[in-house]
Formats: C-alpha cells, sequence, structure tokens
C-alpha cells in the first residue's frame, strides 16, 4: 500500500527542519522535494510561522560560536544549544548580526577597512559570502529581510555620510546604488525587523521632529510613517519589534517602564494603538538601554538590557529574568 504524494508532502512540511533534512536520505525523490522543490518549500516555511517558537541567537567573538535559543509559549530556555560559527576571522575583528529571516541568518564581519557580509543557515549548513560591502569608510546601517510578492531576498546598506542606499539581491551577484535620500537615519535603530515586505529605522527631522523611514523590499522605495502621538521622542528612546505579524514599537519614557505601541494596520497613522505598559523590577537595568531580541504570539518579549542581560517581558506590568 502507498502513501499519496500529497499526502508525503503534507507530513513532510509539518517536520522540523533538522528533521526533515534526515528524513531527505530516505529516497532521491524525498531528497529532490526537500532541497530544490519551491512550492515545497514555501509550505514548509508558511507552516513553520506558525509556530509559537522564538529562536534567539547571540553571538560571542572570543569564543566564536553562536548560541541559538529555541523556546515555546512557555518561554523555557533550557534547550539552548551552541552552533561553531562556519567562518573564521582574525582578531580585533567585530561580527555584527545585521538580522535574519526564514532561519537564514545575515553577520557582517568589521575588519579594519575590510567589510563582509556572510549568510549562513545553521540548520542546512548553507554559507554564502557577500566580499567587500561598499562602505567606502562611511558610517553605513544594514538590513536583510525577504519580500513574498518577488520571492527575493535582499541586502541594504544605507550610508549615513554619503545618504545614498545600495542594494543587493541575492541571484543577481552585484550592489545597486539608488536615488539619494534627505533623511538624518539615527544608526542605532533596528532594521531587523521585517513587517509587510519592508526594513525600518527612526529619523531625526528638523525641530527635533521623529519618523519612521520604511525601505519596501519589493519597490525599492522609501515611505514615511508617523510615530503615535504623544510619545516620549529622543535617539535611543525607540526600538521595534514585531507582534503577531504587526510592526510594533517599544517607547521608553521612563527608566523603569516601557509603552507597547502596535499599527493595527500597517501605514496607517491613526490605527496606532497602545496594547499595554511594561514596569521594570528591581535589578533589570535601565530600559533605555535596550534591544528587542523577539516576541511571542502571547504578547511576551525578550528584551536586552545594556548589552548583558535578557529580560523576559510579559503582557503585564511586570518583568522576570
Amino acid at each position: 500500500m502507498s502513501i499519496p504524494h500529497e499526502l508525503v508532502i503534507e507530513i513532510l512540511s509539518r517536520l522540523p527542519v533538522k528533521s526533515l533534512f534526515r528524513f531527505k536520505c530516505v529516497s532521491k525523490s524525498w531528497s529532490k522535494l526537500v532541497t530544490t522543490d519551491q512550492h515545497f518549500v514555501e509550505l514548509h516555511l508558511n507552516q513553520s510561522t506558525k509556530s509559537n517558537n522564538i529562536n534567539i541567537v547571540a553571538s560571542d567573538p572570543k569564543e566564536k560560536y553562536i548560541e541559538e535559543v529555541y523556546s515555546g509559549d512557555s518561554m523555557n530556555f533550557d534547550n539552548a544549544i551552541q552552533l561553531k560559527l562556519p567562518f573564521s576571522f582574525p582578531f580585533c575583528t567585530k561580527l555584527e548580526l545585521v538580522g535574519s529571516c526564514n532561519g537564514i541568518l545575515c553577520f557582517m564581519k568589521y575588519f579594519f577597512s575590510s567589510e563582509d557580509m556572510y549568510l549562513w543557515n545553521p540548520t542546512t549548513g548553507d554559507l554564502r559570502i557577500i566580499p567587500n560591502i561598499p562602505t567606502g569608510y562611511s558610517v553605513c546601517v544594514f538590513g536583510f529581510g525577504f519580500h513574498k510578492a518577488t520571492k527575493e531576498y535582499k541586502l541594504v546598506s544605507i550610508n549615513l555620510d554619503l545618504r545614498f542606499i545600495r542594494v543587493y539581491t541575492l541571484g543577481i551577484g552585484s550592489w545597486r546604488t539608488l536615488d539619494k535620500i534627505s533623511y538624518n537615519i539615527i544608526p542605532a535603530t533596528s532594521s531587523n525587523v521585517l513587517v509587510s515586505g519592508a526594513l525600518r529605522w527612526i529619523s531625526r527631522g528638523d525641530h527635533d521632529r521623529y519618523l519612521i523611514v520604511s525601505f519596501d523590499l519589493r519597490d525599492e522605495v522609501i515611505h514615511e510613517i508617523s510615530l503615535p502621538n504623544n510619545i516620549y521622542q529622543c535617539d535611543f528612546a525607540n526600538a521595534f519589534a514585531e507582534l503577531g505579524g504587526l510592526l510594533c514599537l517599544l517607547s521608553c519614557p521612563l527608566n523603569d517602564r516601557v509603552d507597547v505601541w502596535v499599527m493595527k494596520e500597517y501605514g496607517m497613522v491613526n490605527s496606532w494603538t497602545q496594547q499595554f505598559t511594561i514596569k521594570g523590577s528591581t535589578g533589570c537595568g535601565s530600559l533605555k538601554h535596550m534591544r528587542p531580541l523577539g516576541s511571542g504570539k502571547n504578547g511576551d518579549f525578550l528584551l536586552c538590557m545594556n548589552g548583558r542581560e535578557v529580560v523576559l517581558c510579559g503582557s503585564v506590568t511586570q518583568t522576570e529574568t
């Protein structure tokens, strides 16, 4: 008795990636399905995004490993594993995680005047090196993402000194320079949150007016999005996150408080809604120096405080470490 092909696809699409790649050794047809069938890849990706797990990656250049933390609804981090980086780097090299998308990690390696990008899938082991990133000794911000409509992965580099954007599309193999921009982007603001196919930063304009600069990965154009009214505005007071597929803004008016805002309809300023407030507990550090690491579907957030502590924040007015 044979199993219908459609049922095989449905079963395999629900497996974790590591199990899936073990099962590709069962037959040539399964191996071809897992590695080259684009329809199956998209189906498996859609199933994976329904998971309640949060994957957190922290790098330690001294030890040359990354630590990937898996958690479910219970936010249990007991099953953390360490993975060796598949590339080496000399002493005094700075390694930065630019972003992650669909299981692919994007690293930037800084070594004096040389900058390279690494795209690595820790599950499959696939590694791609993007050499000679065009920074030109200028301050740049970077982003990495995927757009469902074009099915393209793109790297974005914004030169903050010369104020122009460069885009690298995987599969094409070269950087393209777009028109100059007039925005004064704050380097510390994150672009790692990909919502509605766009990367974003915060820009400071005239009269200290702050706004969101959103770069659409499909059309490769910039859109402006206003911040919620009456929120505290300074260079390091706000950070982006994603909550249930919606753009989320974490605002810190006080050292012991984080206001969580959600844009219910993307691009609609009037849809900004303050969902809840997170109050800091003793010893969690100043929330002014926070970086969102991830969020769960139940509204929990993981925040990195002062570059040293990881704090779990619930959707009530409490935090836990």
